[in-house]
């Protein structure tokens, strides 16, 4: 008889794998809490350049938020995302490309600035400024998955690109 591991455990993990991995590269530093908030940090050698802050909302949308999204219909899970400008530079938001663990997109897979200013309500951050992008968002078919979302920032000249995933998993109740 064969034993399997929970959606929830195998989705924390396989994160963990490759968060670790995108820290070694990246240059980051990775606190999760649960199973889909943690606090990310990117760094420019020693120096910490972005603070991200990933909060878990729930099943549906903060009540001052508009989606374009059918979430009544659609299990989604919700997001806040904080980003702090650590630098003393600003920070401009380039592109983000989307890529799913599980299956194909059925929306955009690349945002311009335009998509990340109509989505997000902002491309750059001042030093020392925050910004907060309250209507995040994931759904899937599958019963578990993991939207990545691969931001290309420069920063002082320096192109970066860093994931923030949003982790999706359905309902007990569906």
């Amino acid at each position: 008889m064969t034993k399997y591991m929970s959606p929830l455990k195998f989705v924390t993990i396989l994160l963990a794998v490759i968060l670790q991995y995108g820290c070694q590269q990246n240059n980051t530093d990775v606190t999760w809490y649960n199973a889909r908030e943690y606090t990310l940090t990117l760094y420019n050698g020693s120096q910490p350049i972005l603070e991200v802050d990933v909060s878990y909302i729930g099943k549906k949308p903060s009540a001052n938020v508009k989606v374009k999204h059918n979430w009544q219909q659609q299990d989604t899970d919700f997001y806040q995302v904080k980003f702090t400008n650590l630098f003393q530079e600003s920070i401009h938001f380039e592109s983000i490309v989307y890529e799913l663990e599980k299956g194909k997109l059925l929306s955009k897979k690349v945002k311009n600035k335009q998509g990340i200013a109509a989505d997000c309500g902002f491309v750059k951050i001042l030093p020392g400024n925050s910004m907060l992008n309250e209507s995040a968002y994931v759904w899937s078919y599958a019963n578990s998955n993991t939207l990545h979302r691969y931001f290309n920032l420069t920063v002082a000249g320096k192109n970066l690109t860093v994931d923030f995933p949003l982790v999706y998993l359905k309902s007990k109740s569906l």
